[in-house]
């Protein structure tokens, strides 16, 4: 919940070329990994240098940070073999080394899902679909997030579509992700209701909402992830329609 919470943060203040969305970014990663791929998504509207300013604060922390504990060259090599760990947990590695990962028998991810029907399906089709499924969900996020580039009104969906195709797009996956995807459904919820909804009743709703990490089910997890996304997707795509060449301002 921190994380995510500095990941708004973090974007909104980017988004209005601030440096104290720097730190929160840099912080809400530190925190939780997942938002790192919110350093593309900064590239592609167009703060590249506070990207940057982002990842070299954030690299700073954590290698202070670890070195505070257990020493420099600890550090270093926790940094330097980091990415070889998240390989490790990679459900792929079943298909591409004959090697199942530790952590695919808990694994929620759709990557995990699309994996566990090789049995079924044969190792290539799987492997294909699973790097299909990847690219294209992220083609499609890389152009709307670009076409948006210019629309500051637009950035609370945006935001909301990327937290959603990182939460669809990890390779591994774990219940309590859905807390990432709160920006989301808060960007979707329907604006100016005609009664209005009490504060009681808002927080009834968001709990029901996360009650799917109660359940366990894997299944859940996916339709709401995959749901999520595909709204996300669909809402963007209407809001450029709507604004046409015209709307769009710097």
């Amino acid at each position: 919940i921190p994380s995510m919470f500095l990941t708004m943060v973090g974007y909104f203040y980017i988004m209005s070329h601030s440096w104290r969305g720097v730190v929160a970014l840099a912080l809400a990663v530190l925190i939780k990994t997942l938002p790192a791929t919110l350093f593309l998504l900064l590239t592609l509207i167009g703060r590249l240098r506070l990207a940057i300013a982002t990842g070299l604060i954030l690299g700073l922390l954590s290698l202070s940070l670890t070195a505070i504990s257990e020493g420099w060259s600890v550090s270093f090599d926790a940094h330097l073999g980091f990415l070889e760990q998240v390989s490790a947990q990679n459900p792929n590695r079943a298909l591409t080394d004959a090697q199942e990962p530790r952590s695919l028998s808990d694994n929620t991810s759709l990557s995990a899902a699309v994996v566990q029907l090789a049995p079924a399906l044969g190792d290539t089709l799987p492997r294909i679909l699973n790097l299909a499924i990847f690219l294209g969900s992220l083609a499609l996020a890389c152009y709307l997030s670009f076409a948006s580039s210019r629309r500051l009104d637009n950035a609370p969906m945006v935001l909301a579509l990327w937290l959603s195709w990182t939460i669809m797009a990890a390779p591994f996956g774990r219940y309590y992700y859905l807390v990432f995807l709160l920006p989301a459904w808060w960007a979707l919820w329907p604006k100016e209701p005609a009664n209005g909804y009490a504060p009681l009743l808002l927080g009834a709703l968001w709990f029901v909402a996360l009650l799917p990490l109660a359940s366990r089910s894997g299944s859940i997890f996916l339709v709401i992830v995959i749901g999520t996304f595909v709204v996300c997707a669909w809402h963007v795509c209407r809001d450029l329609r709507e604004a046409g060449p015209k709307k769009v301002s710097n």
